[in-house]
């Protein structure tokens, strides 16, 4: 049975809900994120178990979509910045054991702590 009230209140706490997500998003929130998202997949499940997904009207679809896309962005530009994050960490990490240099070459080369000696000339 289709109840169009039903439908337009999920609808609203599905719009109130990515707007939480969008702010989750750029405050780091990853608790958040994750309560969100159980709540997001609930919502859905309601929406097309009354058949209120196909009931949706146009406008408000666009809307629901452009909204869940922006926060698709958010969601990949903060994935990327963990990534960047993690690889300037490993870097940090790497050159606290060796230090890299290169001779005239080109040639990359590794300098392990403790195992450069000093030249002495006279």
């Amino acid at each position: 049975m289709h109840d169009a009230e039903t439908d337009h209140a999920i609808l609203d706490r599905l719009m109130d809900l990515l707007d939480q997500v969008k702010l989750a998003l750029k405050a780091g929130d990853i608790d958040q994120l994750n309560r969100s998202a159980a709540q997001q997949n609930r919502l859905l499940d309601q929406l097309e178990r009354s058949g209120g997904l196909r009931a949706m009207p146009e406008k408000k679809m666009r809307l629901l979509a452009k909204t869940a896309e922006q926060n698709q962005r958010l969601l990949k530009a903060a994935l990327a910045g963990l990534k960047a994050a993690s690889r300037r960490k490993s870097d940090i990490q790497e050159a606290r054991k060796a230090t890299l240099t290169y001779d005239r070459t080109g040639r990359r080369n590794r300098l392990e702590p403790g195992t450069t000696a000093l030249e002495r000339r006279s």
